[in-house]
């Protein structure tokens, strides 16, 4: 049964093209758009659906555009690259209601509004990082579902410093197999430190899990040497393996206030929308009156030291301790009212001390798993109102679908783009508790 026609009618949530079969059942492309008329070459039959796995494109969807990277067929990292910016806007809010209503049983037309939509500073130049791969010796990006390098010293969505910084790590580093023999990735990251226009570079390396004893003595020595190498970087580059302590990058979080990333702690890729979703968390809390705050998830305080700043105070907890040493020292330094826990959040919730919290507004920014397991706890904490911030809209439609069956009411959802030319979408969903 090779080589049916189908046309894509939609994109579904993971990017891939959604189309019916000829025998009804639907279908799932990589890489085909809205309006495509593909010829299935090879796919795998599921229970309930069809995967595509090679295709023809024998006509192409109104909403298509030349892919503006040299890389987009080998790489595949920016995967809705072929789609409009306008487009991609239409279909990632579709993908986030679509979700809502199948998983989460919501429909927005309940909310009285349709999401709010932010973006800032283009489709292009926007990464604030990006992990290179280390293979034999030689850097590069791994091509979507497989371990084949890409080589993509030139890729379009890097920010300039942190483009910069990365032709630096290629040309010392790549081909150096005295220093990457231990190296299986290496982090590159470009902070705007609060000064127009003015980057901090950071080289993060990670070890493989095992190094000999001896091989660590020789890693040392070219440890060195690759601090030598890339020194030449102004404004200085901080470079760190994953055995030693942390080096930390100043980097400003929103108006007035500033945080410390450690090498190798999670920051967002796109400092300016980031900035958006920062106002968009500090407006709702002053909006609604409220004088304390629970984050969870906290990070290096992303949300909580720009709310302190604001005038509430309240509590960050996260698992990572390097992130939350540089929360407290940015806010000992700034003299903002707010304490930082390393704790599992989870382990956290079901303590006296989290029964014991006073906050009027709890702030979520759950990995992409989203935050399944600690919502029973956090029902229990009955606090006035929740803000989550998710990057993975079926994992948020399932947490607030418990949310809202535990007594909350969904009031608005705000879509940011977060990361343009890709399918993902950040997402910021306010509820009151009845």
């Amino acid at each position: 049964m090779r080589g049916e026609a189908i046309t894509v009618e939609s994109l579904a949530a993971g990017g891939r093209g959604v189309a019916t079969m000829p025998d009804g059942r639907k279908a799932f492309i990589s890489g085909a758009f809205p309006g495509d008329e593909v010829c299935v070459l090879e796919r795998k039959i599921k229970k309930k659906f069809v995967e595509v796995t090679a295709f023809q494109r024998q006509a192409t969807g109104p909403d298509q555009i030349p892919p503006a990277c040299p890389h987009f067929e080998s790489c595949g990292g920016c995967d809705w690259m072929p789609l409009s910016v306008e487009a991609q806007k239409v279909h990632k809010l579709r993908i986030v209601k679509e979700a809502l209503r199948r998983i989460g049983g919501i429909h927005l037309d309940a909310l009285g509004s349709e999401i709010e939509w932010s973006s800032a500073g283009g489709e292009q130049g926007y990464r604030s990082r990006v992990r290179l791969q280390v293979k034999d010796g030689r850097l590069g990006f791994f091509e979507q579902k497989s371990h084949r390098l890409v080589r993509a010293p030139d890729c379009l969505v890097m920010s300039p410093g942190l483009a910069r910084c990365v032709e630096l790590v290629y040309e010392h580093l790549d081909g150096d197999d005295s220093v990457l023999s231990c190296v299986r990735s290496i982090e590159v990251r470009a902070l705007l430190n609060g000064e127009p226009d003015r980057e901090t570079c950071s080289v993060y390396l990670a070890l493989e899990n095992a190094v000999p004893g001896k091989g660590r003595a020789k890693w040392r020595e070219a440890r060195a040497k690759l601090a030598a190498k890339l020194g030449a970087l102004q404004p200085s580059m901080l470079i760190r393996c994953s055995d030693e302590p942390s080096c930390e990058q100043r980097m400003h979080a929103n108006e007035g206030v500033y945080t410390y990333a450690p090498v190798g702690s999670f920051t967002q890729v796109n400092l300016q929308v980031n900035a958006q979703l920062v106002q968009k968390v500090v407006a709702i809390a002053q909006e609604s009156g409220a004088k304390s705050f629970l984050d969870l998830y906290c990070g290096c305080g992303n949300f909580s030291l720009p709310l302190a700043f604001a005038g509430l105070t309240g509590m960050g907890v996260e698992v990572n301790r390097d992130s939350i040493h540089a929360a407290g020292r940015a806010a000992d330094e700034q003299g903002l009212p707010v304490q930082f826990l390393a704790a599992s959040v989870d382990d956290f919730l079901g303590t006296p001390r989290a029964r014991a919290t006073v906050a009027d507004i709890a702030v979520l920014d759950p990995p992409r798993s989203g935050a399944k397991n600690l919502l029973a706890s956090l029902l229990k904490l009955q606090i006035s109102r929740v803000l989550m911030v998710s990057c993975e809209p079926g994992t948020l439609a399932r947490d607030l679908k418990v949310l809202v069956q535990g007594g909350y009411e969904l009031n608005a959802i705000h879509a940011f783009d977060m990361f343009p030319q890709t399918h993902h979408v950040e997402t910021l969903a306010l509820l009151t508790r009845n």
